[in-house]
């Protein structure tokens, strides 16, 4: 499955009763491709396109990008929060940085802080921001 036909495959779903319940079903024929890093970005892409979708908490599709090293997904989470800051997308960030103490943290405090003076950020994201970056705040 390329990244065209996975986003159209996500695409033709939303309306699917316990869509959440869909995304585990395809996330466990994702994991089984060789080449399943390459769902990463079309996910994130789908998802920041798709904000209001309740994907679950933190969701299959979550846990399915997490099955990763940190490295090999941040930049397209951090790609994708640049193009359109979600909650969602924005709190998997938070995830990364209250979870696995990353080494690239000062960085990722320095972008949410960013996206907190971005005009174009919605002013809900940036509340959710600034109440999301206190427990950084030293």
């Amino acid at each position: 499955m390329n990244t065209n036909e996975l986003k159209q495959e996500l695409q033709n779903n939303i309306t699917t009763p316990y869509f959440s319940a869909y995304c585990s079903e395809l996330t466990e024929k994702l994991l089984k491709l060789p080449d399943s890093k390459e769902a990463i970005e079309p996910i994130l892409d789908f998802m920041a396109e798709n904000p209001s979708l309740d994907y679950g908490m933190p969701g299959a599709l979550v846990h399915f990008i997490e099955t990763f090293p940190e490295e090999t997904y941040v930049d397209f989470l951090l790609g994708s929060i640049q193009k359109q800051a979600t909650e969602h997308n924005t709190w998997m960030l938070h995830r990364i940085m209250n979870t696995w103490k990353s080494p690239r943290q000062a960085e990722y405090i320095a972008f949410l802080k960013a996206l907190i003076e971005n005009p174009d950020v919605d002013d809900d994201i940036k509340q959710w921001l600034h109440e999301g970056l206190e427990d950084f705040e030293e």
